[in-house]
């Protein structure tokens, strides 16, 4: 009985995600605003042992923008854009 469970929500799941591929779409998500690259801002005041750190602009909350903080490191003698 728990078998056919599983497998029932397997199928259905399967469904859902076959009918967002026919679609053109991946899931719930609306795939374009995905690809769209963020405005970035330098935190400087938060930089690090050569450890980039940088503000981006994340989804609106309320209503009103956000922003959203990470650092950025590459390995020594790693090229831009490689």
């Amino acid at each position: 009985m728990r078998v056919r469970r599983v497998w029932a929500r397997l199928a259905l799941l399967a469904g859902v995600w076959a009918a967002g591929c026919a679609a053109g779409g991946v899931g719930p998500w609306e795939t374009e605003a995905l690809r769209a690259v963020p405005q970035v801002f330098d935190a400087p005041e938060y930089a690090t042992n050569g450890v980039r750190a940088v503000f981006y602009e994340g989804v609106p909350f309320r209503g009103r923008p956000t922003r959203v903080f990470a650092y950025v490191g590459f390995p020594e003698g790693a090229a831009a854009g490689a």
